[in-house]
């Protein structure tokens, strides 16, 4: 009779104890996640860019699909080549009601000695997606890359390159490029610190050429103000299936699809906040109306949990330091 009691005793309680268990574990990882206030969601960057155009369609889902029960609001706060948007986001408490929209560039300008710290500072929440880097120029002005190279040669020091800002991974691709076909030094480089403003000079004929991420060059090209004339993804695009690859054209550069774009918390923010924001980024990422965009924005969604985000980060900062090292850049 003691054994059996004994035996019928353990039972229940193990039952309690896997019904306990079990409850904890069916649990989502952001139950206890409590959003209070507006959540600021911080662009490093001026409007019109990269940054500004892919976290403007995330904000938008969010809204429409009701994902949250407080405002989420995208902020620009640009300045610094990054570091002020950047900087606010670090300081800030980690709470998640302050996230970071920012990508590999994280690493350039570190490399670059923009400044000394980077995406370390930071919690990585998730990967969003990756793009690759084109080259283009303003409409008519040449058809074929090689007739920009031809103009570079005839016209030593006498045409420009466009780029964002200086340390951005636009930037290393396009001294990748030149570098590869020889004629850097032929090539003075204009900076101007955003998408935006860089875009404005193309436009006015200011710059003969530029580098840029797919997405802010879409609507240009569409529009016909610019010509895309490479893309440095590995094969054509679908939706660009005229624009040839830099490899078919003979330029071969270590990171020509370069741009990953993460999402970055303060340091020490709880890792159910991390989560809880995992969860409805990847709501967001894996839509329908998500896809939809990033196929007019060149965006290739990529979803993965922020220890993928760290990792791959750390890998680029190899490959990129090396990069910089063996271009001579950061002298």
């Amino acid at each position: 009779m003691k054994k059996r009691f004994s035996l019928f005793a353990c039972v229940f309680l193990l039952g309690i104890l896997t019904l306990a268990a079990g409850t904890f574990m069916a649990a989502p990882a952001s139950a206890e996640v409590k959003l209070s206030r507006e959540i600021r969601y911080i662009v490093p960057y001026e409007p019109g860019g990269l940054s500004d155009i892919t976290a403007r369609t995330i904000e938008r889902i969010i809204r429409q699909q009701e994902l949250l029960s407080v405002p989420f609001t995208v902020t620009n706060i640009p300045g610094a080549s990054a570091g002020n948007g950047m900087t606010t986001v670090r300081d800030a408490k980690p709470d998640g009601h302050t996230l970071l929209h920012h990508h590999t560039s994280f690493i350039t300008h570190k490399s670059f000695g923009v400044r000394d710290w980077a995406y370390e500072v930071y919690e990585p929440v998730a990967l969003l997606f990756e793009v690759p880097c084109v080259l283009f120029t303003k409409t008519g002005k040449y058809k074929t890359l090689e007739e920009w190279v031809d103009d570079v040669k005839a016209n030593p020091g006498k045409t420009s390159f466009a780029t964002s800002s200086l340390g951005g991974n636009a930037h290393l691709f396009a001294e990748q490029v030149m570098n590869e076909l020889g004629i850097r030094e032929m090539v003075n480089l204009a900076a101007y610190g955003a998408g935006g403003p860089m875009f404005t000079a193309m436009l006015g004929g200011e710059d003969n050429i530029s580098s840029a991420p797919l997405p802010q060059a879409m609507d240009h090209h569409n529009s016909g103000d610019m010509f895309i004339l490479a893309v440095g993804s590995d094969e054509r695009l679908p939706f660009l299936p005229e624009v040839p690859t830099l490899k078919e054209l003979g330029i071969e550069i270590p990171m020509s699809v370069a741009y990953r774009m993460g999402v970055w918390a303060p340091k020490n923010t709880p890792k159910e906040v991390v989560d809880y924001w995992y969860n409805v980024l990847e709501k967001v990422i894996s839509s329908e109306d998500f896809a939809k965009s990033s196929e007019s924005l060149g965006v290739f969604p990529k979803i993965r949990d922020g220890k993928y985000l760290f990792d791959i980060f750390e890998s680029d900062t190899r490959t990129i330091d090396e990069l910089v090292e063996k271009l001579e850049l950061n002298k």
